[in-house]
């Protein structure tokens, strides 16, 4: 599972582009900058770049949610039993560490 975002500024599509084909389920989420691209507008491309994917890989495509609380998202996702990937900014990446806190990511490694 990805929990994702974006800054607008950023070649946001070359890098989904090489990990959607290794995610059955996204989560975009809004971050904390002025520069964030909009969580309807990511969903919205990284929609479509997995719709283009090869139909070999249509077990592969993604689904894609959009969720306009990070915070909750991440903490819902962190408690599943699924591994959870937090990639596209490092922004998002101390936001959720500010949420689930530093010794639960190793506690649960």
């Amino acid at each position: 599972m990805l929990l994702t975002a974006a800054l607008a500024d950023k070649d946001a599509a070359a890098l989904y582009r090489e990990l959607l084909p290794y995610f059955c389920e996204v989560w975009c989420v809004p971050l904390g900058s002025s520069r964030a691209l909009p969580v309807a507008q990511l969903a919205e491309m990284i929609h479509n770049l997995a719709s283009a994917q090869k139909p070999a890989d249509e077990v592969r495509r993604p689904r894609v949610h959009a969720a306009e609380d990070a915070r909750a998202a991440a903490r819902t996702l962190w408690e599943g039993a699924r591994p959870v990937v937090v990639a596209g900014s490092l922004y998002l990446a101390g936001e959720v560490l500010a949420e689930i806190g530093e010794q639960s990511v190793f506690q649960k490694m």
